[in-house]
């Protein structure tokens, strides 16, 4: 299989984790690749930067990949940025489209009533030009089946996966540094968090660069924002913390599931929110504690009770790092999106590309 890899986190992605594994699955792999960073505390900057960087890579390497030779039997792409540059270059160039894998689709509604309506009708059409589409969650695969069934697209559930540098050295590390973290920014329940940990002795570190401003006044002192956080300095925060809470405000959407995969990775236990989407990557004792959403009192009892216990906090980070390390590393996530590229290249559906000429 020839599959082109469009990534955006290196200019120089041919021997990252993910293309070695690829190649060692016998794929003939060509990647495109740029630095391209979209997190800014700022909202702005990732309008009037961050997606123009974006755009610009998408058009570029849409007219590379469909101009090279021997063609792409498919491409995974990043963004429904990729799925459009693709869209309108194949009509400039007059070639036809290989077969196209988007991973990690979310889609969420918009507050915004016309907006929303503008919204979902891009996405119909946007659509319609990938031939699979990959879920974090079966829940949003049944969901998006139902939204978008004039696609004519599959929608498929594979887990998420990531590749952490030096996780299994980070994951004999004990954080007796006296702090917790949590982390992210969609569908978080940050106000039952930091009402679970008022009043305790115990420092609450919150890395979330658009925290909301509505809850800033009246921090308890245990508790700091970091919103310029990331890289190093975020893997830094996860591998001297104690562990890692997630409370999460959403149940029909993937959330969470990046920061709880990372902290798997090295070996922190986790307390997390029982949703639709977490409950297909973790059960009870696969290194994580589950509360149920709203429950301040089941929130702040789980968190006194893994401060507490070392024992509890050792064998929980423990199973976590071997269970990722069989579910959820780079490989396995390689694995998954051959299968996603050979359903794709297998899929006898009609596309709006299938007539470009």
């Amino acid at each position: 299989m020839n599959l082109h890899l469009l990534v955006i986190f290196g200019k120089d992605a041919q021997n990252s984790p993910l293309a070695v594994a690829l190649k060692n699955l016998g794929v003939q792999l060509t990647t495109f690749s740029d630095a391209i960073r979209l997190n800014y505390p700022q909202r702005a900057l990732r309008y009037l930067v961050g997606w123009p960087h974006l755009m610009m890579f998408s058009v570029a390497t849409a007219f590379r990949s469909l101009r090279s030779k021997p063609a792409a039997d498919v491409v995974v792409v990043n963004s429904h940025f990729d799925l459009l540059a693709f869209a309108l270059m194949s009509r400039i160039l007059l070639l036809p489209l290989p077969k196209l894998v988007l991973p990690g689709f979310i889609y969420t509604d918009s507050s915004n009533p016309v907006f929303a309506n503008f919204k979902m009708a891009y996405y119909r059409w946007i659509l319609r030009y990938a031939d699979v589409v990959i879920c974090h969650s079966h829940l949003e695969v049944e969901k998006n089946k139902t939204l978008f069934a004039g696609a004519d697209t599959q929608f498929v559930y594979f887990p998420y996966a990531i590749h952490v540098s030096g996780a299994n050295d980070c994951s004999s590390v004990e954080g007796d540094t006296g702090f917790i973290v949590s982390a992210g920014r969609s569908g978080r329940d940050y106000e039952l968090l930091i009402e679970a940990v008022r009043g305790m002795n115990l420092d609450l570190h919150i890395i979330c660069d658009q925290f909301p401003e509505a809850l800033r006044a009246g921090l308890p002192d245990n508790v700091a924002i970091l919103d310029d956080c990331y890289g190093d300095c975020y893997f830094d925060e996860l591998i001297k913390c104690r562990f890692v809470v997630i409370p999460l405000s959403v149940n029909d959407i993937s959330a969470g599931q990046m920061v709880l995969l990372q902290a798997m990775a090295v070996g922190k236990p986790v307390i997390i929110t029982r949703t639709a989407t977490t409950i297909d990557y973790v059960q009870d004792g696969d290194g994580i504690l589950f509360v149920e959403p709203k429950d301040l009192s089941a929130m702040a009892h789980a968190i006194q009770r893994l401060n507490a216990d070392d024992s509890l906090r050792h064998s929980l980070g423990k199973q976590g790092s071997e269970i990722f390390a069989k579910r959820y590393s780079i490989e396995a996530y390689a694995s998954h999106l051959v299968d996603a590229a050979q359903m794709a290249c297998n899929n006898p559906s009609h596309r709006p590309h299938d007539s470009a000429s």
